[in-house]
């Protein structure tokens, strides 16, 4: 079973995820960037910034800036731009206008656009830590890797409470191959959403997981993948790689656990490979 190992370790090496609203949505197919090929779970992390940093006096600009909202709110990310650039008009230091347009043209791919928009911004307040995340994480789409590590290290020296920071900056240590790096800002990261009592805790452990996994620790990775289970037990990519570890040859092998995840991978619409389809359909 160690071919299947090397395997997965091809394609999990390449696992990322999105941004200053961490999206992971399910691909058609496996999604290509200037980096190589991206896998993406099929769970959905979403992380909402409202801080405002630098609200605008001028009526205006903010009628503007709430009618971009509004648009946004509702999906209408093009209407939105606009609006959010003819607040920025009427207030050119409106930098909570700029965040909000960064984030929507990245909604439409247009990511290269949005770096003004961030770097405008924290040129206007410079510890705006919202402008901070959107950047790196733009730089992280595009496949800009020592800027983006760059721009999260910063984020992390200013905000040192952020789990954002860690967390983006554990998952651009992972899309590079430095696991350990990736390992260290994650738990990071994951100690900080706990002591935030949030609900993303589970996203840093099943990234964790997944880099210990590509270490090939699997001891390690099902700790990790447990315990993010009762968050995401209904994710097809989850309930795989969780069944592959107990599988696989090494100190957690459980061939009950085995099949207990690979078939629920299965019925969720994992394809699995054919010694695994022989394994689970075994009386």
């Amino acid at each position: 079973m160690k071919k299947y190992l090397s395997a997965i370790l091809l394609v999990l090496s390449s696992l990322a995820c999105s941004f200053l609203t961490r999206s992971l949505t399910p691909p058609t197919a496996i999604p290509t960037t200037a980096a190589g090929p991206i896998f993406t779970p099929t769970y959905t992390i979403s992380v909402i910034e409202e801080d405002v940093y630098c609200p605008s006096d001028i009526p205006g600009a903010t009628d503007a800036y709430n009618q971009g909202l509004t648009e946004e709110q509702a999906g209408n990310y093009e209407r939105a731009i606009e609006l959010y650039k003819n607040a920025i008009e009427l207030d050119p230091e409106y930098c909570d206008a700029m965040d909000n347009l960064g984030l929507n043209l990245k909604r439409l791919g247009r990511t290269e656009e949005s770096i003004h928009w961030y770097l405008r911004s924290i040129e206007v307040f410079p510890e705006n830590d919202v402008a901070y995340l959107g950047l790196a994480n733009a730089y992280r789409q595009l496949g800009r890797y020592d800027e983006a590590i760059s721009t999260f290290k910063q984020l992390s020296l200013m905000a040192p409470e952020n789990p954002e920071g860690y967390f983006g900056l554990g998952m651009a240590y992972y899309d590079i191959g430095q696991y350990q790096n990736s390992i260290d800002s994650l738990k990071e990261a994951e100690r900080l959403y706990k002591a935030q009592n949030s609900s993303y805790i589970a996203d840093a452990q099943i990234f964790i997981g997944y880099n210990y996994f590509s270490l090939q620790d699997l001891e390690n990775a099902v700790n990790y993948f447990e315990l993010a289970y009762p968050a995401y037990q209904g994710d097809a990519e989850l309930n795989y790689y969780l069944g592959f570890s107990y599988y696989d040859e090494s100190p957690v092998q459980d061939f009950a656990k085995a099949k207990q995840y690979l078939l629920k991978a299965r019925n969720l619409g994992y394809s699995l490979e054919s010694e695994l389809e022989k394994f689970i359909d075994q009386p």
